[in-house]
């Protein structure tokens, strides 16, 4: 059996812009998937386009992946990984998670390469294009190991 790995990202509540606030999110993986699960202290936008999205960076950052779900009010509209380096996304349709006050996607660790065993990652909500809330805040990241 594969080990899990674990790393999460705590956000003081109430820093949001009002739109939306992330409390918490969680990075798990194993040999095949990166799950990313978002928790906000209340229900989900329900208007508007939402992004929840995270940016992972390789440690000599020459690889980074944004790793996005996307809302258009209650109803997922992409779920994809995007890479910085041949500015290509793949769209994925295993379909995200949504319940109250919680968002859960994955992804195969095998569309992330060049990430490394350890990488750095932040998270991100956007609504309607404008970020409203980030996880950390300011310019520090998270490190994740994948397994």
């Amino acid at each position: 059996m594969s080990q899990i790995v674990e790393s999460v990202c705590e956000d003081a509540a109430g820093d949001g812009d009002g739109a939306a606030d992330l409390e918490t999110v969680t990075l798990l993986s194993d040999e095949d998937l990166l799950s990313i699960t978002y928790e906000v202290p209340e229900d989900l936008p329900s208007t508007g386009t939402v992004l929840y999205s995270v940016t992972a960076r390789s440690p000599d950052w020459d690889t980074g992946y944004q790793i996005g779900t996307k809302f258009q009010g209650d109803v997922e509209i992409a779920n994809y990984i995007f890479s910085f380096g041949s500015s290509s996304q793949k769209n994925l349709d295993n379909g995200t998670i949504a319940v109250a006050g919680e968002i859960n996607a994955r992804y195969p660790l095998k569309d992330l390469e060049g990430l490394g065993e350890e990488f750095t990652w932040s998270a991100a909500i956007t609504v309607d294009g404008t970020d409203v809330d980030r996880c950390p805040d300011g310019d520090e990241k998270t490190v994740h190991t994948k397994s």
